[in-house]
């Protein structure tokens, strides 16, 4: 072991700035292969590929969060969210969402792959609904709907306050068949 870590100390002095060059390529090809991979596996026509998410698909294309083009003063972008707008972190948080991408897409491998017979089946479905409410934070409303407590709207302005400081209320909680 020590043969070959002294080898490649020789090698790293002799040839300084081809290594560096070779290992900062290697780098950025990495970094360039983990960014592109997380954005083409989070869009919708990725995810419609296991049939079980299909349902969640269709009732996606029917909400407010395939049609954000209103005039919704308390949204910021007038794009489309897609799957990763609620289901993962921000890239301003690369670790957690690199994290989430392969915790959820390890998980839900398995489950397309052991599970098979059981995705079909109502109760279960239910129960993967019910699963993935569990998992839903405030901040990732919050994300997009920042602004929420100062809507114009005075009711809702108030009840929205109120419930800011509230670690226990959630967005889901009343709105959780928003999206699906």
């Amino acid at each position: 072991m020590m043969k070959i870590l002294h080898k490649l100390k020789d090698y790293y002095l002799k040839y300084k700035t081809r290594t560096i060059t070779a290992v900062t390529v290697l780098i950025i090809a990495f970094f360039a292969f983990t960014y592109y991979s997380v954005e083409l596996t989070s869009t919708p026509e990725f995810c419609i590929n296991c049939h079980e998410i299909q349902p969640a698909y269709d009732t996606w294309k029917e909400s407010s969060h395939y049609n954000i083009s209103g005039n919704y003063q308390y949204v910021k972008s007038k794009e489309i969210a897609t799957c990763r707008d609620c289901h993962l972190p921000p890239w301003s948080e690369p670790v957690n969402l690199i994290w989430a991408k392969m915790y959820h897409g390890t998980k839900d491998v398995y489950h397309h792959i052991a599970d098979k017979e059981e995705l079909d089946k109502t109760y279960y479905r239910y129960l993967m609904k019910v699963n993935a409410r569990k998992s839903a934070e405030n901040s990732t409303c919050l994300k997009c709907h920042s602004d929420i407590y100062d809507y114009e709207d005075r009711q809702i302005k108030v009840y929205h306050r109120s419930l800011k400081d509230n670690k226990a209320s959630r967005c889901i909680d009343c709105h959780k068949n928003l999206v699906h």
